[in-house]
């Protein structure tokens, strides 16, 4: 099966992050094929004092403005802060700067931000690049050397440093494929990549706590709803048996094509209201055919609030969830 990884625009594009799991854990779909160097897979987590928010200040500047023609990197989402575009300069008019968007890129056209939140790329950042910064990166999250995302600098050498993306995963970068925009938006960048690592902590957590229960006696039967376990990453996505041969169970929902799991890796959906206690991991939004990973905060009647990888509290009902057990 294809190995694919979650990319770092899941969180603001709304795709399901389970949905990208479930294909692997190594490439980016519909993108480069050819990874960079990865170095670890995943990082241990690199820690530094909370930054604290200070007024934006002048962006790098290659020969003191950005001009006409110029490869930059801007801002795609002034909201979020988080979506950066990489191409070149086509436009200038008052604050606001127009770039032709790389056509190798995931979204084509033109994007039109204020020209503080663009910056000039292909050049080392002006002062040296400090353990600990977080930084625009060209390539690491994506494996391509046209798409930008936040990095962490793990490793600081000469000229290739080591950088850890948002999902945790070690990359060698170049001093070329470094940006250092202005302190506001790292700032804001730090604060989302400690988001990032928090829900990777949750994650552990759940997964280490145990998996649906398996009913004794239990036999998978064509037509049942089932819960599927991806091996490489621990997310859970629900399908329906379509055939079943010997040991051979073909599975459809999952993908939109029907595949093959082995049969120490379903359980069946629950057919009934669980019960969870305060605490307890569960999956959740099954139905969706992707699961999410939930803790129980609280308990009301045959209720539940939930809180979920990025601390968002919901209510969900016993019909909702299925609870994690040893």
């Amino acid at each position: 099966m294809i190995q694919v990884t979650r990319d770092i625009f899941t969180a603001h594009l709304g795709i399901g992050a389970c949905a990208l799991a479930m294909l692997g854990a190594c490439a980016v779909p519909a993108r480069s094929s050819v990874p960079r160097q990865v170095l670890s897979h995943p990082a241990p987590e690199s820690r530094r004092p909370p930054s604290v928010a200070v007024a934006d200040v002048a962006p790098r500047r290659v020969g003191g403005e950005i001009a006409m023609g110029m490869k930059v990197v801007a801002v795609a989402d002034a909201e979020s802060l988080s979506i950066f575009q990489m191409g070149t300069v086509i436009a200038m008019e008052g604050s606001t700067i127009t770039i032709q968007n790389d056509p190798r890129a995931e979204h084509e056209g033109t994007t039109i931000a204020e020209r503080s939140r663009v910056w000039a790329v292909g050049l080392p950042p002006e002062s040296p690049v400090v353990e600990g910064e977080v930084l625009l990166c060209s390539g690491p999250a994506g494996y391509t050397r046209w798409q930008v995302s936040a990095c962490r600098v793990v490793n600081a050498q000469r000229r290739v440093h080591s950088c850890e993306d948002a999902w945790g995963f070690w990359h060698e970068c170049e001093a070329t494929e470094l940006t250092r925009p202005d302190i506001a938006t790292q700032d804001h960048l730090e604060r989302y990549l400690e988001r990032m690592a928090g829900a990777r902590r949750f994650r552990a957590a759940a997964i280490a706590s145990g998996k649906p229960l398996l009913p004794t006696g239990w036999k998978p039967t064509v037509g049942a709803r089932i819960l599927v376990n991806q091996a490489t990453t621990g997310d859970w996505s629900q399908g329906t048996i379509k055939s079943i041969r010997k040991d051979e169970i073909v599975v459809s929902g999952l993908y939109t094509w029907d595949v093959q799991v082995d049969t120490e890796r379903i359980v069946p959906v629950p057919t009934k209201p669980q019960k969870a206690a305060v605490g307890q991991f569960v999956l959740m939004q099954c139905a969706n055919a992707c699961c999410e990973y939930g803790q129980v905060a609280e308990v009301q009647g045959d209720s539940f609030v939930v809180v979920d990888e990025y601390n968002e509290r919901r209510t969900a009902s016993g019909r909702d969830v299925v609870p994690i057990v040893r």
